[in-house]
């Protein structure tokens, strides 16, 4: 019995973690149909380390974006390297992350 609910466990974890990388792919898609301009300015739709909610997935769902080798006040990059990060809350009640790394043209 305990076996079968660790594998049920397991298995739903594997299920968050794959939500987790499409929702993941899915706001990078979101984020590459804005300019880069757009994406560095703090106070537009999509600013750097602000909350982003293209769709509720996870329960306590925070996905947000950093810009890592680029500081604020640098020339705009022709290309812009963004790591997004969801965290949220898993069906056993524990906090999970997980990040990717993509481009912006």
């Amino acid at each position: 019995m305990r076996g079968q609910m660790a594998s049920r466990q397991l298995m739903q974890e594997a299920h968050d973690t794959e939500l987790a990388v499409e929702l993941l792919h899915e706001t990078l898609q979101t984020l590459r149909s804005e300019s880069i301009s757009e994406l560095l300015d703090a106070g537009g739709s999509y600013g750097p380390d602000q909350s982003i909610t293209t769709c509720d997935v996870f329960h306590g769902q925070d996905v947000r974006y950093t810009t890592p080798g680029y500081a604020a006040g640098d020339p705009e990059p022709e290309v812009l390297m963004v790591e997004l990060e969801v965290t949220w809350v898993s069906s056993t009640g524990q906090t999970r992350d997980l990040a990717i790394l993509g481009a912006i043209r």
